[in-house]
């Protein structure tokens, strides 16, 4: 009697064609030798009825040989399967092999993006893996700048990391430093917000290399909004810079309503911010788009030593509501403040009598703030 395990390949095939793909893997384990010859059924049944998910199961577990095996079968490399491609799954995962093949590939689309709006690239630095950013970047048909769904480009997110070699390898693939996202905030301005000096220098030199006049010391400065903030965010150096301009141009605002002032607070620079108070006061409580001030930014940001200068100038304005955009709720210096565990800071508003603790349920995150200090409420 014949047994199945002796049926010449193609009959096996045959079979494997009217089974599902549970069904087919589960026949293959009957025996260690059905395995080897239901293997391409299983691998075509898979790129045929699974999207190809077998591409993903190689890339996540930089099996180079069976990424290889797949693809020779035409398996899509190019399915998104939970929201993610396979040179996505890989940058994930830092697989390094299977991203080298995957790349060799004409019809990989390297600059593919989920539904976030995130690309292989941008999977790749957000993981920190540096060698597969390296692999990416060489594929000349990578676009550096493609921004996801909050606007932010993969530059933003390097310099929001404070990762100075991914934003000095973006940089040399002339990355943009200019691009805002939705809410305004470029990778110069989020360089400027975190204090990254060391990336900061990076993108002053990349303006110089590229752009020399819109930075060089010996070129008049314009009445730019762009080269006021700059010179605001760029802290103490920038204020011989800020000494050439003209009065009028201290009120300059950009786009997004923002001021000088704004950005010397929300990039904590107090000499540029003392400067700027001493000779434009009536910037003090200039909102911007979204109803910040000078100090909403100052307690947003945790920029104390700022914060107590603004403090200083009796006509400041404490109940301030702003938000970080569009789709945040409002809040409040005060609001900013109850989240931490600072009495000093929290104090000097306290003691204000114009405070008003009710506005955008300011007074509730004190009240949890009291009760995690366990100090009795009143």
């Amino acid at each position: 009697m014949v047994s199945i395990i002796d049926f010449p390949t193609e009959i096996l095939w045959i079979i494997a064609s009217t089974l599902s793909g549970g069904q087919i893997s589960a026949f293959a384990q009957t025996h260690r030798n059905l395995y080897p010859k239901l293997r391409l059924a299983l691998i075509k049944y898979n790129i045929k009825h699974q999207n190809s998910s077998a591409l993903h199961w190689a890339a996540k577990t930089n099996h180079c040989a069976f990424a290889k095996a797949l693809i020779s079968y035409r398996a899509d490399i190019n399915a998104l399967v939970d929201d993610s491609s396979p040179l996505m799954t890989a940058a994930d995962h830092g697989s390094e092999l299977v991203i080298k093949v995957l790349l060799q590939k004409r019809r990989l689309r390297v600059n593919l993006r989920n539904t976030k709006g995130e690309s292989a690239l941008w999977h790749s630095v957000a993981t920190t893996s540096s060698v597969i950013v390296t692999q990416l970047l060489q594929h000349p048909q990578l676009k550096v700048d493609l921004p996801n769904s909050e606007g932010q480009t993969v530059l933003w997110l390097a310099v929001f990391q404070g990762n100075r070699d991914f934003v000095c390898q973006l940089l040399i693939r002339d990355a943009n430093p200019d691009t805002k996202d939705l809410n305004g905030i470029s990778p110069w301005i989020q360089a400027c917000i975190r204090n990254r000096n060391n990336i900061k220098d990076l993108l002053l030199d990349h303006w110089k290399a590229t752009s020399p006049g819109v930075i060089s010391q010996d070129t008049p400065l314009t009445r730019s909004e762009e080269t006021v903030a700059s010179a605001a965010g760029s802290g103490s150096a920038s204020i011989s810079r800020m000494l050439r301009l003209r009065r009028e141009e201290f009120d300059i605002v950009d786009e997004q309503g923002l001021t000088p002032l704004h950005t010397a607070a929300r990039s904590g620079h107090l000499l540029a911010v003392d400067f700027l108070l001493r000779h434009a006061n009536t910037l003090l409580n200039r909102k911007d788009s979204y109803g910040r001030t000078a100090l909403w930014w100052s307690t947003f940001s945790f920029y104390d030593r700022v914060t107590q200068r603004l403090l200083e100038e009796k006509d400041v304005e404490i109940n301030t509501l702003g938000t970080c955009g569009k789709y945040d709720s409002p809040s409040t210096s005060l609001h900013h403040l109850a989240r931490r565990n600072d009495t000093t800071v929290l104090g000097w508003f306290l003691s204000r009598p114009s405070l008003d603790p009710n506005l955008c349920g300011a007074l509730n995150l004190l009240f949890v703030w009291l009760y995690n200090k366990g100090i009795p409420q009143w």
